[in-house]
């Protein structure tokens, strides 16, 4: 009898053991979720404009998930908004990186390769930007502004003109065209484009 009390008693120990441990598994959280937990955190803290805080969650759940691009490019964005240009460009690099890049990164990285005024880096960023993505009226706009930078006037005449094609109401594509004409010498077309920017300008 005594035996089968003490052999009861100790299925009745492995039983509780075996819960509590099953317990402990529950309450343990994998990195990778743990990792999901900070970006959600981290996201939620950046779209509020809460940029610091934002910063640090995201960076925890790159610590935890080096492979996670949508942290990098949130916290670059975080980034840039706060006008860490170079901080922001390595985060969307490492998007590029882990092979996630699209029209929208490379429109970022065009504006942050813009802020530091390197005029190639961020040609090549639009460039790729509008090979993904033709039809990008801001893209071929931003571009547009690069070569006017430069003096490049017959590029930025086409790319202003590949802006109003893909958008054709808004007031700064023709103002700008207006302005690159004038710069050509072309003093009636810089005239046409200006009047069809006040329209446009009108018409909102």
């Amino acid at each position: 009898m005594l035996e089968k009390l003490e052999i009861i008693g100790q299925l009745g120990v492995l039983s509780v053991r075996r819960f509590l441990d099953g317990i402990e598994n529950l309450i343990q959280i994998k990195p990778q979720d743990q990792a999901n937990v900070y970006r959600s955190m981290g996201n939620k803290q950046v779209d509020r404009g809460a940029f610091d805080d934002g910063i640090t969650s995201l960076k925890k759940a790159i610590e935890l998930n080096t492979q996670d691009t949508e942290a990098y490019r949130k916290i670059g964005y975080a980034y840039f908004k706060k006008g860490l240009w170079d901080n922001a460009i390595e985060a969307y690099k490492k998007v590029q990186e882990n092979g996630s890049g699209d029209a929208a990164l490379y429109f970022q990285l065009g504006l942050a390769y813009s802020k530091k005024n390197s005029f190639q880096e961020a040609a090549d960023a639009y460039k790729k930007s509008i090979e993904l993505l033709p039809k990008q009226p801001e893209a071929c706009y931003r571009l547009g502004l690069l070569y006017d930078q430069q003096k490049m006037f017959d590029e930025a005449v086409a790319s202003y003109q590949k802006a109003i094609e893909y958008d054709s109401r808004n007031p700064k594509y023709y103002y700008s065209l207006g302005l690159a004409y004038d710069s050509k010498g072309m003093h009636d077309k810089a005239i046409e484009y200006l009047r069809k920017a006040m329209e446009a300008e009108e018409s909102k």
